[in-house]
């Protein structure tokens, strides 16, 4: 019985991203005449993800992506209107910021010169970071109430990154960072909220992507201001 209900949750979350993602490419489509098959698959998924994110922050579900996508099926059953109205109400801000947040660049050159990046220990600690999930929720709940509902996910974690490294290059050592950051919770979170209220003021791009052989995305040092 058990697995007869993974099999059917399984199937459930499958319809939706279907669903979903056929809404998203058909107005990417109408919205981005000229993109390659690529480009088309790497924006669609990108903004998969953040009406998830967009929509779990603004219903304010618990859990994971499982629960978002839970809500959205019983909203697609139940309530298909009201599923359409978010839709629309978000992807139209989404087009929105896409052309005014990300810069497409032309080639190496210019994705290096414009986009930052971010030395390996930063990882490190990112990865070891004991409330990483708790922060990046916060994170991605902030900035996606300031209005940033399109690249949440990259521009959360440079965010994150970005306050990361500054404690990384005062103290030079991973654990010690780690430690202090574990202590000094509220002076971090304190200083992601004024990042995130300078990118709310910040009219320029903040992410920068490089379609090539393969689609390389970085953010801009707006993030790390």
């Amino acid at each position: 019985m058990y697995s007869d209900i993974a099999i059917l949750r399984a199937k459930l979350i499958r319809i939706e991203e279907l669903v979903l993602k056929r809404m998203i490419s058909s107005k990417i489509k109408e919205e981005f005449q000229i993109l390659s098959t690529k480009e088309e698959s790497f924006i669609a998924d990108v903004a998969f993800k953040d009406f998830l994110n967009y929509v779990k922050v603004i219903k304010d579900i618990e859990g994971d992506l499982v629960d978002v996508l839970n809500y959205i099926g019983r909203l697609l059953e139940e309530r298909p209107l009201e599923l359409k109205r978010i839709f629309d109400d978000w992807i139209d801000e989404w087009i929105l910021k896409w052309r005014t947040r990300v810069k497409i660049a032309v080639n190496e050159d210019e994705f290096k010169r414009m986009s930052i990046s971010f030395n390996k220990e930063i990882d490190q600690i990112t990865s070891r970071l004991p409330f990483i999930n708790e922060l990046r929720e916060y994170v991605l709940g902030s900035i996606i109430r300031a209005g940033e509902v399109c690249m949440t996910n990259i521009i959360a974690d440079s965010i994150i990154k970005a306050e990361i490294s500054r404690y990384f290059n005062n103290i030079r050592d991973v654990n010690k960072t780690i430690e202090i950051l574990s202590k000094n919770t509220i002076s971090l979170i304190n200083n992601i909220n004024k990042k995130v209220k300078f990118i709310k003021n910040y009219r320029g791009p903040l992410v920068v992507l490089r379609f090539d052989l393969a689609v390389f995305h970085g953010t801009t040092d707006k993030i790390s201001k």
